[in-house]
């Protein structure tokens, strides 16, 4: 017999009606099984908190590609320009990187408040971002310049873990010690972004500037945590997106700044925009879905306010396809998009309560929506015969990003396929 998961899960009933009101979403019935979909089948096994904060990247990183191509097609059949050339890419790697910094950050220290099993892992996932930010900035100014920005970049990160130590055992002078170093190191690290690069002369980026960017991101993180404290969730969320969508805005203003400085061109020319817009969204339904998922198997009060966030999510991606090909398509992208969040929510609770048959059909299901919204991004758009998108290349990211969801899912809760 197969052994849980060491946590408390929650009711499935209860789940499916929350999240249910939560995305709005319709029932549907099962359909046939995806090509390389996961067998319900699951060996008994630890968790694998490696294994799945991995995954996590995985999956955020998956939905830029995913994004960056359906960009390419939207652009090519509306003759929007380019989606890519230096500059555009420039800004479209600090935007994912900074924003994935900005995820990690907020939900390690939930995790270390709650002092869950998972800590260690979403801190090392979290310097593996500080690493990968480390090589972009190395790759523009050098090896010097990259060490000195991992070395500030990496103590900013554990000053918001004293504040977190702080925050948890309600040790006040400690919070303030955090947040008085994180007042000091916006300062040093502002220089250091604006004098220490020439950027300041070269393309007027003042170190008063960073620094007051740093100072909104402080804020972000310090008040999310709070308010997660404080029970109050709908905050919390609020927090973490505002968060997220900041990097990309702080983001948009280094690479501007960077392609003056090396004559890369314009981070705005062409379809950058539509790219950029496409890469903070569907990314953020990434990781709002990986950590919602985590939060309802394990029967989280936060659970509700994490779906409605993802719901929210939803509503502005379906705001960008109406703006793009009208209220129609946009009603039928955003039907079939709420219901696949409905697919892993029963996935979820089907895995949480040991019920194979629940998790067998939702797989199911999500083999079914692959190829239904495969055909409709890209033959009931048009983007089929305008832009060469064919519907068995959505479909197969599709499968790409069912598989990295249900596999951090297992991985997490200590399921092995």
């Amino acid at each position: 017999m197969r052994r849980k998961a060491p946590w408390k899960f929650a009711v499935a009933m209860t789940l499916v009606a929350v999240v249910g009101a939560a995305c709005g979403s319709n029932n549907a019935g099962t359909g046939a099984q995806g090509d390389s979909q996961q067998s319900s089948e699951q060996q008994p096994s630890e968790p694998d908190y490696q294994q799945t904060y991995s995954q996590v990247r995985e999956s955020y990183h998956h939905m830029f590609e995913t994004a960056d191509g359906l960009a390419g097609a939207i652009a090519k059949q509306k003759n929007l320009g380019e989606v890519s050339s230096p500059a555009i890419d420039t800004r479209a790697t600090l935007g994912r990187q900074l924003g994935e910094h900005a995820v990690l950050a907020a939900f390690a220290m939930q995790k270390g408040l709650d002092g869950a099993p998972d800590f260690e892992a979403a801190a090392e996932a979290l310097n593996g971002n500080t690493e990968d930010l480390t090589a972009t900035i190395t790759s523009v100014y050098g090896e010097e310049a990259g060490n000195a920005f991992n070395k500030q970049w990496s103590d900013h990160i554990r000053m918001f873990v004293d504040f977190t130590v702080g925050t948890a055992s309600g040790d006040q002078a400690k919070r303030e010690g955090a947040l008085r170093e994180l007042g000091q190191y916006k300062q040093s690290f502002g220089r250091f972004l604006s004098e220490g690069t020439g950027l300041d002369k070269a393309a007027g980026l003042k170190a008063d500037d960073v620094a007051a960017l740093l100072q909104s991101h402080v804020d972000q993180l310090t008040k999310a945590l709070d308010t997660y404290k404080a029970k109050d969730y709908t905050a919390t969320y609020a927090q973490i997106r505002e968060a997220y969508a900041h990097m990309f805005m702080t983001g948009d203003g280094l690479s501007a700044a960077i392609a003056k400085q090396k004559n890369l061109g314009d981070t705005t020319a062409g379809a950058a925009d539509t790219r950029l817009t496409l890469d903070r969204l569907l990314g953020e339904h990434a990781w709002l879905a990986v950590f919602a998922m985590q939060k309802g198997a394990t029967g989280s009060a936060d659970f509700e306010a994490i779906g409605a966030a993802l719901s929210q999510n939803t509503d502005d991606l379906t705001k960008v396809i109406g703006s793009v090909y009208g209220a129609e398509a946009a009603d039928a992208f955003n039907k079939q998009w709420s219901d696949h969040i409905r697919m892993f929510v029963d996935f979820t609770v089907g895995t949480a309560s040991d019920d194979d048959a629940k998790r067998e059909a939702a797989l199911n299901e999500l083999g079914q929506y692959k190829e239904s919204f495969g055909k409709f991004l890209s033959e009931g758009t048009g983007l089929d015969k305008d832009a060469g998108l064919k519907a068995d290349a959505v479909s197969g990211l599709l499968q790409s990003h069912v598989d990295q969801l249900t596999k951090a899912l297992d991985s997490y809760l200590g399921y092995q396929a």
